[in-house]
Parts: C-alpha cells; structure tokens; sequence
C-alpha cells in the first residue's frame, strides 16, 4: 500500500478515517480503498477509528471505535439510550448545527432536482429536549420477561427497554411510564401499549392517558388509572384493539377518568377537539408552525380550498378560520369526526367527505378550487391522485406537505411533470434531533 493510501475495508477491520461529509441521516460518509464508507455517530471534519460491519460492491459500513479528533460541533446525548434507540438519531450534533444541514440538504436536493433556487425558509424549535407531546410504548413479552419500549435502532428487532426520554415533555414521561409500570403489574397479558398525550398549545396543556388493549375488561384498570393520574394524567383512555395487525389503535374508545377528547388550541382562531388516540403533529411548535406556513404561502384572497388526506383537520382549518371554504377528504370517519367538531369549535365553515381520495376526485371537478392542500400518508398520494388534481380540479395553487425530505420531493415532482412549477417552501425543523424536516412547498399552474 503506498503512503497516504488507505487500506480496502474488510469486515472486522479497525480503519482510521478522515469523515468528509455527513448524509441525510445521522451516517457520516469517509473513505477507504476507493471505497465509500458510512460511519453513523461521526461528523465532518474528525479523525475517527471505526469497524468495518459490512462491505457492498459500492460501499462499506462501519460502527464507531473512538473519535482521535473531535469536531467543535460535537454535542453531548442527553439520553441513556442514545445509540440503541432508533429516535432521535443527531443527539451527537449541536442542534443549531444539525438544523443548518438539514436546511442546506433540502436546499441542495430541491435545486438537484427541479434545476431552480427556490425561495426556502426554515424555522428552528427554541429547544431540541422536552419538545414532543406524545409518546408511545409498546408492550413486549419475550422468555418469561416483559417490558415496555420503543422501536431500537436498525432494521427489525424487538423494542428497546426505555428507562428515559429527554425528548419528550416530562409531563408525558412521567404519566406514561408510571401507567406502564402498574400495567406491568395488573394487566400483563392484555395491554399491548401506553400512550400519553399533552394537548398541543399553552405548556400547561392537559396530559391524556390511553391503554391499549386486547379486551375491553381489565379487572384492575382502575390501579393504572390511579397511577396515571397521581402522576400528573387529567384523562384516562381504554382503547380496544382486538385485531393483530401493526395499527397502533383500535376502534374502540372506553373513558375511564375524564372527557374522551382533549382541546388542543394550536394558534390563532384554530382549537381541535380530537380524542387522545388521534393523529398529530409531534409537537406544539409543529403545530402552529404548520398552520402558520400554511397561511404565509397561500394565495391572498383565496375563496375555495380543497384539503386532501385532511385527517382531523388542522391543514384544513389554517385556512377555513380564515374565511377560505374548504372541503376536506379523507378515508378515516373517526378523523374526520373529529375535524367537523374542531371546525365547530374553531369557527370555521368546513365541509369534510369520507371516502378513498382517487375515487372522491372526479365529485370534486365543480368545485373549481384555488387551492388544494395536499398532505397524505407516509406511502404519498401517488401518480393518479396528482394526476387528478392537475387535470380535474386545477387549482391555481398546490401547498404540499412533507413530513420527511424524501416525503416532500415525491410530492413535488409528480406535481412538477403535470405542469405545476414549485416557487417557495415553508420548513420546520420541529424535531432538532431527528433526521427531517417537517415542510410545506408551494406550486403553481403554468399558464
């Protein structure tokens, strides 16, 4: 090997690195023998001291040794779980340094992509620790032992045993894990998960418990109740989940200690009344960030919207308490439920239709929308349902949300060969220690 030269990854090879780059996730690139390698838990500009753990025909993997030389942007993880647990994947980088990459990545992809600078904004959360408002613990059973945790790092597996969760409100840790503990205690064979909600808006927002469970009768349900409620819960939620699938809930909800729903006032005029089991932004700032986005890019003096995967309502309601009419369409009655309730009590005149988006589509050509909000699941919207916005509803205006990179730039580029040009985004960067930004993308019609 000649000098400067160094050697060709092998699995169980220490190599010393040099890292140039890091990537969209929390993988830093190096090289070696010719050889791309991805070291997660580096940063540019340190000497490191890494295992090879696999080698493909284009690139290698490792797993840190030791950092030979630290770079200035290296943070301290706060959390005990921090390499095991598959959240919050950048702990290791300053926050203000991990947002700035996540900015110029998406900045750099957008450009790549669609061959244009487009106009991008991007707002931090004040605080990387404390900030979600929900958190998740599922149940496992395995040789005799049982525990509640949280997905681990990498690809399958069991969860991870969970003693802590810095980023997560404490009042959510503290109602969470004392319920998982008695339901550790008295219903070991039916409770599949905690969760614990705090109602987005003010700090001091209520706390919600919901047990999920396989059966509706927990003879000592009222024993969790009480923990979750001595630890801080205002209400307490049995979900009945009997099925076997990977769904989180169930579609029975039994209160067992105050009101079945929880208020959630987000921003200014837009109040939600959903049940604790609803889908929602991770976090107060994400979600008056993305009403706020929302209603920054939207064309002034829009008459008519149309809310695409509206879900409980809080895309559709930016703009409804606005004077915007909106027509909202999921597939998910419970949700939309929920969103004409949130509408009630926001104000706002909203009309919400159940059904699968592509089919609802062609009922909607008269509408003859300004707008069409545009906010679907993690799988997209797919080619026929931008099809059809471009063809059948052509509105003047698509805002798209993205809840990941990837998310976004799918969105945009099937809307991009249907004719629509993007011209601004609106980004959140609402969860400082993961790898994604939360953003909305502005596009509009060739003429």
């Amino acid at each position: 090997m000649s000098p400067g030269q160094t050697p060709s990854p092998h699995p169980g090879r220490e190599l010393d690195l040099v890292v140039e780059s890091l990537g969209d996730g929390a993988d830093a690139l190096c090289r070696s023998g010719g050889l791309a390698v991805f070291v997660p838990g580096a940063l540019p500009g340190e000497r490191i001291r890494a295992r090879v753990t696999d080698v493909r025909d284009d690139h290698a993997r490792a797993e840190l040794v030791d950092v030979l030389e630290r770079s200035p942007l290296r943070a301290e993880p706060r959390c005990r779980h921090f390499g095991s647990c598959a959240g919050c994947r950048l702990q290791h980088v300053e926050p203000a340094a991990a947002s700035a990459h996540k900015a110029e990545r998406l900045r750099e992809l957008l450009a790549r992509r669609f061959h244009t600078d487009v106009d991008l904004q991007v707002r931090a959360a004040p605080d990387a620790y404390g900030q979600r408002c929900r958190i998740e613990l599922t149940a496992v059973r395995h040789r005799g032992r049982a525990w509640f945790g949280m997905p681990p790092l990498g690809a399958g597996g069991r969860p991870l045993a969970i003693e802590a969760c810095p980023a997560s409100d404490p009042a959510i840790v503290a109602a969470a894990f004392a319920a998982a503990d008695e339901a550790l205690r008295r219903e070991l064979e039916v409770v599949r998960a905690i969760v614990a909600q705090r109602a987005l808006g003010p700090a001091d927002s209520d706390v919600a418990v919901c047990i999920v469970a396989t059966t509706g009768r927990l003879p000592h349900a009222q024993r969790i109740v009480d923990r979750a409620v001595e630890a801080g819960a205002r209400q307490v939620l049995l979900n009945v989940h009997e099925g076997r699938g990977q769904r989180l809930f169930g579609r029975r909800d039994v209160p067992l200690r105050g009101a079945p729903t929880q208020r959630h006032r987000i921003a200014d005029g837009v109040e939600l009344v959903v049940a604790p089991t609803a889908f929602l932004p991770d976090s107060s700032f994400a979600a008056t960030g993305l009403v706020a986005a929302i209603r920054a890019l939207a064309l002034p003096g829009a008459a008519r919207a149309v809310d695409l995967y509206c879900g409980v309502g809080v895309t559709s309601l930016a703009l409804a308490t606005g004077g915007c009419r909106i027509t909202g369409v999921d597939w998910n009655e419970a949700a939309l439920e929920a969103a004409r309730r949130s509408a009630d009590a926001s104000g706002a005149t909203a009309t919400f239709r159940d059904g699968d988006v592509e089919a609802v589509l062609p009922q909607l050509e008269r509408t003859r929308p300004d707008i069409v909000l545009l906010d679907p699941p993690a799988a997209g919207s797919g080619p026929a349902v931008a099809a059809g916005v471009a063809r059948l509803l052509t509105p003047e205006q698509v805002l798209a949300v993205g809840r990941s990179t990837g998310a976004l730039l799918r969105e945009v580029a099937q809307l991009a060969a249907l004719g629509y040009a993007i011209e601004r985004v609106e980004a959140l960067d609402a969860d400082p220690l993961g790898r994604d930004l939360l953003a909305v993308a502005s596009l509009r019609r060739a003429h």
